[in-house]
C-alpha cells in the first residue's frame, strides 16, 4: 500500500499506536465479517521495542484474534534524533508542450538502509495517470506527491529515485528512468536531471536545521 501524508513528521513521547479501520464485509459476502478497528501499539517501557530504538527498519505483523489471524504487515523504523526532509518534485518539457499524463514511480532510501526498505513518495499507473500543465508564465509544474515527507537520522543523506513516464499535449511518450538524485543531511538544495526531451528537478528542504537542533527525547518514525 502507498501510504499518503504525513505531511509533517510523525513524532511519539514514548509510545505510539498504529490504527487499522476494518470495514465491515458486504451484504453478498459469506464470511460474516462485521469489521472493526484494530489496534497495536509500540510501548517503549517493553525491552523488546525499546531495543528497536536507532536501528535497521523492523517488520511486524498486526493481528486481530477475534477477525483472522493476520491483518496487515507493518515495516518502520523508531529513530531518536532525526531531520523531516520535505520533497518537491518538478518537471519541465524542453519542446514547450503541456502534460497529457504523468505515471510511474518516486521513491526515497536513506544511505545504509538497504535497497527493499524504500518509501514510496508516488506511484500512478498507466490506466490512471495524472494531468498537470505548467502555467502561462512558467514552464515547470509541479508533480503532486502521496507523501513529501520523510524522516531521515542526522548523519545520513537522503537518496531519490524517479522512474515516470510522461505523455505530452501531442501525444508524445517520454520516459525518466532510474534517475538518481542523492541530497546531504541537512543541507538544503535542488538537483535537476538534464534529459534529452524531459527535464526533472527535486528540491529537498530540512527542518529542523542542523545548526539549530536541540536534543529532545521525542522519537521520530519512518514508515516503508
Amino acid at each position: 500500500m502507498v501510504l499518503t501524508g504525513p505531511y509533517k513528521g510523525i513524532s511519539a513521547y514514548g509510545c505510539f499506536v498504529i490504527k487499522i479501520n476494518i470495514p465491515p464485509a458486504t451484504a453478498s459476502s459469506s464470511s460474516g465479517d462485521a469489521g472493526g478497528l484494530i489496534q497495536w501499539e509500540w510501548d517503549c517501557y517493553d525491552p523488546k521495542y525499546a531495543a528497536q530504538v536507532d536501528q535497521l527498519p523492523v517488520s511486524h505483523t498486526i493481528c486481530a484474534p477475534d477477525m483472522r489471524p493476520e491483518v496487515a504487515e507493518v515495516t518502520y523504523v523508531v529513530m531518536s534524533d532525526a531531520l523531516e526532509a520535505t520533497v518537491q518534485v518538478r518537471l519541465r518539457l524542453k519542446d514547450g508542450h503541456n502534460t497529457a499524463g504523468i505515471g510511474g514511480e518516486i521513491t526515497a532510501r536513506i544511505d545504509g538502509f538497504e535497497d527493499k526498505y524504500r518509501s514510496v513518495l508516488f506511484r500512478c499507473a498507466k490506466g490512471t495517470r495524472q494531468c498537470f500543465s505548467p502555467t502561462d508564465d512558467d514552464p515547470w509544474f509541479l508533480l503532486e506527491l502521496a507523501r513529501n515527507v520523510v524522516a531521515v537520522p542526522c548523519g545520513s543523506a537522503l537518496q531519490i529515485e524517479v522512474n515516470l513516464q510522461i505523455e505530452t499535449g501531442d501525444g508524445k511518450k517520454v520516459e525518466l528512468n532510474n534517475v538518481p538524485l542523492r541530497f546531504a543531511n541537512g543541507i538544503g538544495s535542488s538537483k535537476t536531471d538534464d534529459g534529452n526531451e524531459v527535464e526533472v528537478e527535486v528540491e529537498v528542504t530540512w527542518y529542523p536545521e542542523v545548526n539549530i537542533i536541540l536534543k529532545t527525547f521525542f522519537y521520530h518514525l519512518l514508515f516503508f
